[in-house]
């Protein structure tokens, strides 16, 4: 019984309701019952060879009625871009993406660039579902596949049973051609068909491997052999490198009144004859049953591998007319004809007409009868009429009350229904959504009007993938950002009746906390990366979770050896680095019990620190804190300190301290006493006189330590921060300095060699001049006798670094070498004897200016015969650029 088209409609509709509202009602029930398993073919949808795979895989798991399956399909489309590990490792990157979370029963692949795959990425990604392909034509690829996860159907194109038949209707038959697109399944195809040709030595056989299709006709041009065998054609391009639909490879190649066998069911047409073929349909059945009886408990390991490719003879029988061919008896019984011969109206033309006017006879009165009927039904149609307006009233008011976005567009992708939220949505062109008007129009209104935050600037293609994602309405999660700032997460379903059936959730607020918490995670990585003192996290099992570079600069560990690692562990190697490991106490004893406080973070009255020395990598002083948090992912935070330089600053503090108060005490004592001496008695004049020039010495000896030590403490104190660093001509400078000290030439001659010119320093001249006065201060003191003093300018390559030498030379007491290693220590005299004055800051002083100022300090000594002092200055930089010249 026909039905009218308002007939179709609404049960269309009925069916949409069904999908659209029916589903959120029983989603609980379905998903409980539903086996999720992950589809992945090697080549695109559209390719005729991967549909029957895919029908056949999914018809055959329909037939057990115990199995739901729910299929999400994934596509290599290799033909279009050639497999390689590039190209899958993005894949696999996408997918991890897409599919987080995702787990399941079963994973299909079909052909061989999806089973490598498979091999090197799925079977990671979803480790524990087993994994079941078909049309697999590398049969030594299952040698590399673990048959715990692995079983399925090879693809054998054979070319035995197409040479015998072709051999039982063409004896004299002797070359053949194999043509294919070049790609890795042709060269596994090839590798199987030459092991079969040994058993005809007497047919020669050529191989034709080539991607473009042009260049192929162009290798055929001039072969002599007119048989063609068809191998794997998906991968064929033009000159452009499009690859070209199977259609135009199919007619191309049986042009010419070439006999062209396929071995692939998907190649029979367009002027294929045909032959023993592999059959797609039946490879996904295969796979299917295979997939069924692990479903139903059988073990993998006892589910071996289909080896026996299931083929079946196929023939085109329009070309078998015109080559004027017919198939031997047997082959004929077994084969499936497309385009059989309508041979049996010729020889019944004159039985047909005489019953066809019989028939026309018959119409007639049927017609009449109908008349009778359609009279009566009308009354039924009326009241269906009423019956269809009350459930489009119903459907509306359902669609209606779905919070969500909810849409329904028909086969021809025009708007059937929607609701209020889904205008909402897309407030900009709500003027076009109305029922009757196409998506594509829809969408396109709304990029031009800026609803579409991807399309700005792009409006073609974005619309151009939008329709497309639309249209195949595979149930895949698709996230659209629009112009006011909201997200929307879009899944769409179609129909049995080729309808479409959308869903729009508003996921903005899940977006923000997305963001937020990224962006919390990265402040936090990155205060536990920069810290200067070293962290450890803990889990709560315990086990090092993360490390800083801090850390690891210390102890000398890398995070590699330690992440993962439990806290006695960690601990045992600490140990093994630590000076004195019997004294450490261990990581146990930092930490301490968690006290909650207000906020809801762990909080302690007093955390004592415990100190572990190291003395390897390098030696340090370390005070542990241990943490312990209730935040579920850290446990335990371990926090080290390195105090090396603190203890080392608190003892040189120590040190300074006690030899000032020594240095002063001395002259201290000694003024005491005099001025003692000249308060409780008399003295003559002579006498008194003399104590008072003592007293004098004394004082100036005691005013000179103290200027000393307050140079030294503000040039540490300021590092070199109140440096006037500028270019200082050396000549000059150390021309001003000898002059300003006025030094007795008589008893200590000196000699200057430097040049008048340049080079110049690059230096703070004040600090520098006070540094050499130091040195030609000490020069003289420690020249009692007299004696010739030299003072030398020369440029020098320190460390490839260009740098200005000072070398001040006197010909005094000199030094052993354990004194010379000791010149620079704040308050150290070489001479304890007390002739020579001094307060031991001197030289500490001029080595603090010239380390402050990048250069360098060195003496050479020897007793009796004197003493060099060389003081190294980076030179300025123009003329370090001179002299490099």
């Amino acid at each position: 019984m026909s039905c009218s088209p308002s007939e179709r409609l609404r049960a269309q509709l009925k069916r949409c309701l069904a999908v659209g509202c029916g589903a959120l009602l029983l989603a609980g029930a379905k998903s409980e019952a539903a086996t999720p398993i992950l589809m992945v073919h090697s080549y695109s949808q559209e390719y005729a060879w991967t549909h029957g795979q895919h029908d056949g895989f999914v018809a055959a798991l329909k037939t057990d009625p115990g199995v739901t399956p729910a299929l999400s399909t994934e596509y290599l489309d290799t033909k279009r871009r050639a497999y390689d590990g590039a190209y899958a490792k993005a894949m696999a990157d996408h997918l991890r993406i897409k599919y987080a979370g995702y787990r399941p029963a079963a994973i299909y692949v079909s052909d061989d660039d999806a089973l490598l795959f498979a091999r090197d990425y799925l079977q990671h990604l979803f480790p524990a579902a087993p994994i079941f392909f078909s049309g697999v034509n590398d049969y030594a690829v299952g040698q590399s596949l673990d048959r715990s996860r692995f079983t399925g159907v090879f693809e054998k194109k054979e070319v035995a049973p197409n040479l015998d038949w072709l051999l039982r209707l063409d004896p004299g038959l002797r070359t053949l051609v194999f043509v294919g697109d070049g790609s890795n399944t042709h060269a596994a195809v090839e590798r199987e068909i030459r092991k079969d040709l040994a058993g005809y030595p007497r047919v020669q056989a050529r191989f034709v491997g080539e991607r473009r299709l042009d260049r192929m006709l162009e290798r055929l041009r001039g072969e002599p052999s007119q048989t063609l065998f068809l191998t794997t054609l998906g991968g064929m391009t033009d000159a452009g490198g499009e690859v070209l639909p199977l259609a135009d490879t199919l007619r191309a190649l049986s042009q010419g009144g070439r006999r062209v066998v396929s071995m692939e069911d998907a190649y029979v047409r367009d002027g294929v004859l045909g032959g023993f073929v592999t059959h797609g349909a039946r490879q996904g059945a295969g796979a299917a049953r295979l997939v069924l009886d692990y479903l139903k408990g059988k073990p993998l390991a006892e589910i071996p591998p289909v080896l026996k490719s299931p083929n079946a003879y196929l023939f085109d029988d329009a070309v078998l007319e015109a080559q004027k061919l017919t198939l031997p008896g047997d082959i004929a019984k077994q084969a499936t004809l497309l385009n059989p011969r309508a041979a049996f109206f010729d020889a019944h033309r004159t039985l047909i007409v005489g019953g066809l006017y019989g028939l026309s006879a018959a119409l007639v009165l049927a017609i009449l009868a109908a008349l009778y009927i359609v009279l009566r039904k009308n009354r039924e149609l009326t009241r269906a009429n009423v019956a269809a307006e009350k459930s489009s009233r119903l459907l509306n008011e359902a669609v209606s009350s779905i919070e969500q976005g909810f849409t329904i567009y028909d086969e021809h992708d025009r708007l059937v229904i929607c609701n209020e939220a889904y205008r909402d949505f897309y407030a900009a062109s709500a003027d076009l959504i109305v029922p009757g008007n196409r998506f594509e129009d829809i969408v396109r209104r709304g990029a031009e009007r800026g609803q579409y935050t991807d399309a700005v600037g792009r409006i073609d293609e974005w619309v151009a993938s939008r329709v497309a994602q639309h249209q195949a309405a595979d149930g895949k999660v698709v996230e659209q950002r629009l112009g006011d700032g909201r997200w929307l997460l879009i899944v769409e379903h179609r129909t049995p009746s080729g309808f479409i059936a959308g869903n729009r959730i508003d996921i903005t607020a899940l977006k923000r906390a997305t963001a937020l918490i990224e962006d919390r995670n990265a402040q936090l990585d990155a205060i536990f990366q920069l810290s200067p003192d070293g962290l450890v996290s803990f889990d709560r099992a315990g086990n090092v979770e993360n490390v800083n570079a801090a850390f690891v600069g210390t102890t000398g560990m890398s995070a590699a050896e330690i992440v993962g690692r439990s806290m006695e562990e960690l601990e045992r190697r600490l140990r093994e680095l630590a000076e004195a490991p019997e004294q450490w106490s261990g990581l146990e004893a930092c930490f301490l019990q968690p006290k909650v406080g207000a906020g809801g973070t762990a909080a302690t009255a007093a955390r004592p620190r415990h100190q572990l020395v190291l003395r390897q990598p390098r030696a340090a002083a370390l005070d542990l804190l241990g943490i312990t948090g209730t935040a579920t992912a850290v446990g335990r935070l371990l926090y080290m300190h390195n105090v090396t330089r603190e203890m080392e600053v608190d003892r040189l503090k120590s040190e300074f301290l006690s030899h000032a108060a020594h240095e002063l005490r001395t002259p201290m004592a000694s003024i005491f006493g005099f001025t003692e001496l000249l308060i409780n008695q008399e003295f003559d004049e002579a006498t008194r006189r003399d104590l008072l020039v003592t007293i004098h010495k004394q004082t100036q000896w005691l005013v000179d330590i103290i200027n000393e030590l307050l140079d030294l403490a503000r040039i540490e104190a300021r590092r070199g921060k109140d440096f006037r660093i500028e270019a200082v001509p050396i000549a000059p400078l150390v021309g001003d300095t000898v002059a300003a000290m006025n030094i007795d030439s008589s008893r200590w001659p000196l000699t200057v060699e430097c040049d008048s010119g340049p080079p110049s320093v690059w230096a703070d001249e004040a600090k520098l001049r006070q540094a050499l006065t130091n040195v030609l201060g000490n020069a003289v003191k420690y020249s009692p006798e007299g004696g010739a003093i030299e003072i030398r300018c020369a440029a020098h390559d320190r460390e490839g670094k260009h740098h200005i030498g000072i070398a001040v030379t006197d010909h005094g007491v000199g030094m052993r070498p354990d004194q010379v290693a000791r010149v620079g220590e704040r308050f150290y005299r070489a001479d304890t004897s007390g002739r020579i004055p001094g307060t031991g800051l001197g030289m500490a002083i001029v080595k603090e200016i010239v380390e402050l100022h990048g250069g360098g300090f060195k003496i050479d000594s020897a007793v009796g015969a004197g003493t060099t002092v060389f003081l190294w200055l980076p030179a300025e930089p123009r003329a370090a650029e001179r002299n490099a010249a």
